[in-house]
C-alpha cells in the first residue's frame, strides 16, 4: 500500500506540475501528518463500501476531508488537534452523504454565489446523474 500510495503522490504531483497548478516543493506539514494516518485509516471502511458505485464521491469526500484538515490546522489546529477522531467529528455533523456540504459550508465557509453542490460537481450518490 505505501508503494502505490508512493507513486499515486508522485505522479499527482508531477502532473500538477506540469499543469502548472503547484510549486516544485511540496509544502511540509507534520503536525496534520501525524493525524493524516488515523483520519484515513477512520475513512476506510466508508470509503470502501462507498467506492463500489460512488468512485467519484468516494474519493471527493477525502478531498473534502483533506480541505477541511487543511483549514482546521489554518485556523484552530490546537483545538483540532485533540480531537482523537477527526473524521467521525466531521462526518457525524451531518452524516456520510452530506459531509461534503457540511465541510463546504462550515468549515471552509464557502456559501453563495459560485459555490457549487456535490451534484453539480459530478460527485452525487444518485446513480442517474452523469459524471
Amino acid at each position: 500500500m505505501e508503494n502505490f500510495e508512493e507513486i499515486l503522490r508522485k505522479d499527482l504531483h508531477q502532473f500538477l506540475i506540469s499543469i502548472k497548478e503547484v510549486d516544485e516543493r511540496l509544502p511540509e506539514c507534520p503536525d496534520v501528518e501525524e493525524k493524516w494516518e488515523s483520519i484515513a485509516k477512520a475513512y476506510i471502511p466508508d470509503g470502501i463500501r462507498e467506492f463500489q458505485d460512488f468512485p467519484s464521491a468516494s474519493l471527493g469526500w477525502m478531498m473534502y476531508i483533506g480541505m477541511a484538515v487543511a483549514k482546521m490546522w489554518d485556523t484552530e489546529w490546537e483545538i483540532y488537534s485533540k480531537i482523537e477522531d477527526l473524521y467521525a467529528y466531521m462526518r457525524d455533523k451531518r452524516g456520510y452523504d452530506s459531509m461534503d456540504e457540511y465541510i463546504r459550508e462550515e468549515v471552509l465557509l464557502l456559501q453563495g454565489i459560485g459555490c457549487h453542490t456535490a451534484e453539480t460537481n459530478g460527485l452525487s450518490h444518485d446513480k442517474n446523474v452523469i459524471i
